[in-house]
């Protein structure tokens, strides 16, 4: 199996599962967010949500093992006042994915996953903020 696949998956599941994540924004994680036909957020869209943003991987061979070094990044959305509830959400995440040792994939084997950086910006809208989180895994193939 595609190691960003299954990294995707594990991930998604983890934030579904993870109840400082589920109380803030109750199951609404998107890898397609749902969008009107000139490309803007569906205006019944329910805010905060969580969006799988961009995805890399970088073969990594290591010791004659194979492996893929994968670069993710995760977007949190809110409509609230200020940055907040984007902040709130992104401690969440992060807290839920994080160094977690109990994280694990069903082909391949997860190394280590970490997250680099947290950023919080306004959107151009001027009513929407926008957290980006960062996160690096390296997976072993198998």
């Amino acid at each position: 199996m595609s190691p960003s696949l299954e990294v995707q998956g594990m991930v998604v599941a983890r934030l579904k599962a993870a109840a400082g994540v589920v109380a803030l924004v109750n199951g609404r994680i998107y890898d397609a967010v749902p969008r009107t036909s000139v490309g803007s957020i569906d205006p019944a869209q329910k805010f905060p949500f969580i969006a799988w943003e961009q995805h890399d991987e970088i073969t990594e061979d290591a010791d004659e093992l194979p492996g893929a070094s994968l670069r993710f990044v995760l977007g949190v959305w809110s409509r609230a006042v200020g940055f907040p509830e984007v902040l709130k959400v992104a401690d969440a995440v992060k807290q839920a994915l994080h160094d977690d040792d109990t994280l694990s994939l069903s082909t391949n084997a997860l190394a280590n996953l970490q997250h680099i950086q947290t950023q919080a910006i306004r959107d151009p809208d001027g009513q929407t903020s926008h957290g980006v989180l960062i996160f690096e895994a390296f997976v072993e193939v198998k």
